[in-house]
């Protein structure tokens, strides 16, 4: 909890979106108000960094290969 209370609440509810209620990248998107994708990837990325929970491979498979690159190069800067 001490965690998801340091982001941002729009931060903190896509990554509750995504990976406590399993909804997908878009839906989560579309659910935000129409983001990007590249948004919520980042997003999810600051998450990471924090040192929250999340299922690489899903994200992988949802991101596609440009994207993966940018949250990887966000996650490990």
């Amino acid at each position: 909890a001490a965690l998801l209370s340091g982001l941002a609440p729009s931060k903190r509810e896509a990554y509750e979106l995504w990976h406590g209620r399993g909804l997908t990248l878009a839906q989560v998107a579309q659910a935000k108000g129409g983001i990007k994708l590249g948004t919520v990837a980042a997003y999810l990325s600051e998450a990471m960094a924090r040192g929250l929970p999340y299922h690489w491979d899903r994200l992988r498979q949802e991101l596609g290969p440009a994207l993966v690159q940018q949250v990887e190069a966000a996650y490990h800067t």
